[in-house]
């Protein structure tokens, strides 16, 4: 395998955790809990209005949620570009979760998804307001980006473990599911749904055509639950 990058990437380059480092001018378009660089390029677009936000924080979360009991909340809203969980602290009981969607058509859905279903993740409810760490519509990756990939291959490659050890040895990323959706002899496609686009598919998408690793036989975009919500899958060995 050869390396597609220099050292293991971490995709929580956002504004989701404590960083002490930077100048006192650019940390305070950061949020207090940021762990990665502060740049331009990634720091709060404090000009946007509300509207034009694609960052939601969400709070009351169970202490141990995962991130497929979180998007499975968003089923059918709009594509999601990044998601992280922060667990509870010295100072909280419950976890809180930032959510960044492609477009902020979607991320206002999903606000008033949470207020008007009065949403409830085991027992809880959930509050929902717009991030003041605030992200602008996304449009790198061209409309088919997503947090989805299918990959097609043999199936000694292309399996939950397979995938995942070598996803893990190239970059951090959080899971949402991997399912099986054929096998026939020894041909396979699974549909690895990562917690983000952002650094994690965008970056596994890369990898695999990088390394082109044996038993790869192709990769794409799949469409994303939360956007379109559980669909039939269509796609059939050998139609790649």
């Amino acid at each position: 395998m050869s390396a597609v990058l220099e050292a293991k990437f971490n995709p929580q380059a956002l504004p989701f955790s404590q960083d002490g480092t930077g100048s006192l001018g650019m940390q305070s378009r950061f949020s207090t809990r940021y762990l990665g660089k502060h740049t331009e390029k990634n720091a709060s677009q404090d000009h946007l209005a509300n509207h034009e936000n694609c960052s939601l924080w969400l709070r009351n979360l169970p202490p141990n949620i995962t991130y497929a009991e979180l998007l499975d909340t968003i089923s059918g809203i709009g594509r999601v570009w990044a998601t992280y969980i922060n667990r509870p602290d010295a100072r909280h009981d419950t976890a809180a979760a930032k959510v960044i969607f492609f477009n902020p058509e979607a991320a206002a859905k999903y606000l008033k998804h949470i207020e008007s279903t009065n949403l409830q993740i085991r027992g809880l409810a959930v509050t929902g307001e717009y991030n003041r760490v605030k992200i602008p519509r996304q449009l790198s990756g061209g409309p088919q980006a997503s947090r989805v990939l299918v990959i097609t291959g043999h199936a000694d490659f292309v399996n939950k473990d397979s995938l995942t050890r070598f996803f893990g040895d190239l970059i951090q990323f959080h899971t949402d599911r991997v399912i099986e959706r054929f096998r026939v002899g020894t041909r396979a496609v699974i549909e690895f749904r990562f917690g983000s686009y952002r650094s994690q598919a965008q970056s596994a998408k890369t990898a695999l055509e990088r390394n082109q690793p044996s038993g790869l036989v192709c990769v794409r975009y799949g469409l994303d639950p939360c956007e379109v919500g559980e669909t039939p899958f269509s796609n059939e060995p050998g139609s790649e």
